[in-house]
């Protein structure tokens, strides 16, 4: 096939394409020999004042080049990478096509690294197809730019060079790679503090915003993680919030209930972030957010379900949305999910959370008591499949309900021997404080009516031997509790009899020190 080249050109890149084959030692030696020898040959020289120049010539040379390139296997040398910023810089359309895309490849097969791009000065050549008339060369040079907006150092020598405002344009192109690729670089710009304060004085707020209503699921997606990004620094929140008639906060709504799920997710995400702040919450609230919010909880895919429950938490820790919350039959999908075999160690500790915040105003004790809240938590403490970190909130939220009064029944009704078993078990591990500490709280303030009594009274042993080592403990609380557990136990007749000496000892020396503590605070 005639390639338009001389017998010296082609001899140099058949000698170029036995060098890559083999990867021979002296293989960059003999790349730059040839690159070399080709600028020379007036065969490729480019000299519009020349008869001997030819458009199509320096193509097909190029093309060669580039489909040799893309074969190579290893990571390119960086003396490979120096014919590329003058191909890009070409004034052939083909070229600048054939050049830009080779280059998004070898990025995207992590060929070649963001600092052989800087090094070798390509990022500005880059920068300026941005702003191509082809689409295609537009589609190319923005998924390089993404992809080199991954990396630190890349995204200030982008933002040095003038990038983000030929990337705000292309994310209103009508071209969907072109506004796909535009958008992804973006959001790597927000990878990073300072890259995002940049973007966000250029005007990337709204346009973001505005795309998160795009029919191309990837943009939603990538606008989405860019605001939540964005997000994570409260200074921009009057920015996000400001765009009128709750236009963000509607937005991430509708995105919600979207069919992809990951789109959906990152939107409860946005919307949690931005709920920290008291007049996004009272806004969300009049939007009816807990409607949507409900059946993302009872969804089957279970990253979803997390990050709405993360949403819900968020929402009840303000005493704005908590009736609004419990009205709506919230707790009724709370109780859902404990019953349920599909709660993650994520679910159940943000419900911990939620009942928590939820039962703080008496009328929303008597939603807890009613549904089966409680019974849902008992059965989480026992699972099998509990972790300690959440089996340690699971004892916080019990040992937090039981302390009113409405709910201390309830629980002392639902007890059954695996409950307490496991309690005594938890109370006994003094290594893991907390948790010893919270399970015998809960023992403590156990209403001992004649089920309780039956089914503690096989375990008084334990709970004196960990009442003992309680008394002995340095920590005030534990001393407290202790002595707790001893008046409600004393209750029942028949756990009198089994207290040991060592036992008395133990609290008469506790006394002592008490009476002294109490002598001292009166002498000052």
């Amino acid at each position: 096939m005639d390639t338009g080249l001389c017998k010296k050109c082609a001899q140099l890149l058949k000698n170029l394409v036995a060098s890559l084959n083999q990867l021979a030692a002296g293989f960059v030696k003999k790349m730059k020999e040839c690159m070399t020898a080709l600028s020379n040959c007036s065969c490729l020289r480019k000299n519009k004042s020349s008869a001997t120049y030819s458009v199509q010539q320096e193509r097909q040379a190029a093309c060669a080049l580039l489909d040799h390139l893309d074969t190579v296997e290893s990571p390119l040398h960086v003396a490979l990478l120096e014919p590329y910023r003058t191909l890009l810089l070409s004034s052939d359309l083909e070229v600048q096509r054939k050049t830009s895309l080779s280059l998004a490849n070898l990025l995207f097969k992590n060929k070649v690294s963001a600092e052989q791009i800087i090094e070798t000065g390509m990022v500005l050549p880059l920068l300026e197809r941005l702003q191509s008339w082809d689409p295609t060369v537009q589609r190319n040079s923005g998924q390089c730019v993404a992809l080199l907006a991954s990396s630190d150092s890349s995204r200030e020598a982008i933002l040095s060079m003038g990038g983000v405002i030929p990337l705000l344009v292309l994310a209103k192109s009508y071209d969907p790679l072109v506004q796909q690729n535009a958008v992804w670089a973006l959001l790597n710009l927000t990878l990073s503090e300072g890259t995002m304060k940049v973007l966000c004085r250029e005007g990337a707020i709204p346009v973001l915003a505005l795309l998160l209503q795009s029919s191309n699921y990837k943009v939603q997606f990538y606008s989405c993680s860019a605001l939540s990004n964005i997000a994570m620094f409260p200074e921009h929140h009057p920015k996000m919030l400001g765009i009128g008639d709750s236009f963000l906060l509607k937005s991430l709504l509708t995105l919600m209930s979207s069919s992809v799920e990951k789109n959906a997710t990152q939107a409860c995400r946005c919307l949690r972030i931005l709920s920290g702040n008291v007049g996004t919450l009272e806004q969300l609230m009049h939007l009816d957010c807990a409607l949507p919010l409900k059946k993302l909880i009872c969804s089957p895919s279970l990253p979803l379900a997390e990050a709405a429950i993360r949403l819900l938490s968020e929402l009840s820790t303000h005493e704005l949305s908590r009736t609004s919350l419990v009205n709506v039959g919230m707790l009724h999908v709370i109780e859902q999910l404990l019953l349920g075999d599909k709660s993650s160690p994520i679910i159940i500790e943000h419900i911990v959370v939620t009942i928590i915040n939820l039962s703080s105003a008496c009328e929303e004790q008597q939603a807890v008591m009613y549904r089966k809240c409680l019974t849902g938590l008992l059965q989480a403490l026992v699972s099998s499949v509990t972790s300690e970190e959440t089996v340690l909130c699971i004892t916080s939220c019990l040992h937090h309900l039981i302390s009113y009064d409405s709910l201390q029944s309830q629980l002392a009704t639902e007890m059954t021997p695996e409950h307490v078993s496991t309690l005594v078990m938890f109370s006994v591990q003094m290594e893991k404080a907390e948790l010893s500490f919270r399970s015998a709280s809960i023992i403590s303030k156990l209403d001992m009516n004649d089920n309780v009594i039956k089914l503690l009274k096989p375990h008084y042993a334990t709970i004196l031997e960990y009442i003992l080592l309680y008394l002995k403990n340095q920590e005030v609380r534990f001393q407290q509790l202790a002595i707790e557990t001893l008046c409600n136990l004393k209750k029942d007749q028949d756990f009198s009899v089994v207290m040991s000496s060592s036992l008395e000892e133990q609290l008469k020396m506790v006394h002592a020190q008490t009476e002294r503590t109490r002598l001292l605070l009166q002498k000052i």
